[in-house]
């Protein structure tokens, strides 16, 4: 008995399925070389959200070299809040400022988690408070990489589409999964136009447009207080993009007869995404 969602942002939940994480990429350096704004602050797509999670990412490693170049300790001091759309009320997301402690070379990631909250959409904001060095003998760039709404029990997921399957447990599912596939297709993406000053609709199969979707991630969604829809963008704002020469490149995939078909199931960073 499968259930099947198309991915708009009101859609109904998917029974029968335990606590879900809709992930959202980032790639926001924490620094602490602006004073006058220091926090980081990025929203969360869905407004029933019960649980937060943040991914933090030392893509160096963390450490510091003394004088006989052996690798170091070295510090590096973060906060993280969240606060209700709107509600302007922030509190920590940990139990304070948090200070993570590492000798390594070696890329790493940790995360920081909150759970139990009323079902709301929430902002999130974070940033480093302090560092041990920023000089050549340290390695102490952090980066805000993923934040994760948790939604628990029955979910809905909005924005994604979700294939839901309820069977009776056979002999022939004991102690294991069955192979499931299916098709799923995107027709188009939301491209803005500057010259008609409106957003239009552009093929996803083509490469340059789906560089673009990858690039401003513009979606069509139902606002649930009116009704009516908007077009919200997650990405770089579209005054950044130069749609002629966007033009140009679809132009020429079309010419000869380029497409792109491809489904990103994990969170990664935009360049590898791009590469592609």
């Amino acid at each position: 008995e499968p259930e099947i969602r198309l991915g708009v942002n009101d859609q109904p939940v998917v029974d029968n399925f335990n606590d879900t994480y809709l992930d959202q990429s980032l790639a926001y350096e924490l620094d602490i070389d602006d004073p006058n704004n220091p926090w980081i602050t990025h929203q969360t797509e869905g407004n029933a959200v019960q649980g937060l999670e943040i991914t933090l990412q030392f893509p160096g490693g963390l450490y510091r070299i003394n004088d006989e170049g052996k690798l170091k300790n070295a510090s590096v001091t973060v906060q993280a809040q969240y606060s209700r759309v709107g509600a302007d009320d922030w509190r920590n997301l940990t139990s304070g400022a948090v200070t993570i402690t590492q000798a390594t070379n070696t890329s790493f990631q940790v995360t920081y988690q909150v759970d139990r909250l009323i079902p709301a959409q929430y902002e999130v904001r974070a940033r480093c408070i302090s560092k041990d060095g920023t000089n050549t003998r340290y390695s102490t760039r952090v980066f805000w990489t993923q934040l994760s709404s948790i939604i628990y029990d029955d979910f809905s997921r909005p924005g994604k589409v979700l294939v839901g399957i309820k069977a009776l447990a056979t002999n022939q599912l004991s102690g294991g999964m069955p192979n499931i596939t299916w098709l799923q297709t995107r027709n188009d993406v939301w491209v803005w136009n500057p010259q008609a000053g409106e957003y239009q609709k552009k093929p996803a199969t083509n490469p340059a447009w789906a560089a673009y979707d990858i690039i401003h991630r513009c979606r069509q969604i139902k606002d649930l207080h009116t009704g009516s829809c908007e077009f919200v963008a997650q990405g770089a704002p579209a005054a950044r993009l130069v749609y002629q020469d966007f033009a140009n490149w679809a132009a020429f995939c079309e010419d000869r007869r380029l497409t792109f078909n491809y489904i990103f199931t994990t969170a990664g960073d935009l360049w590898s995404a791009l590469q592609k």
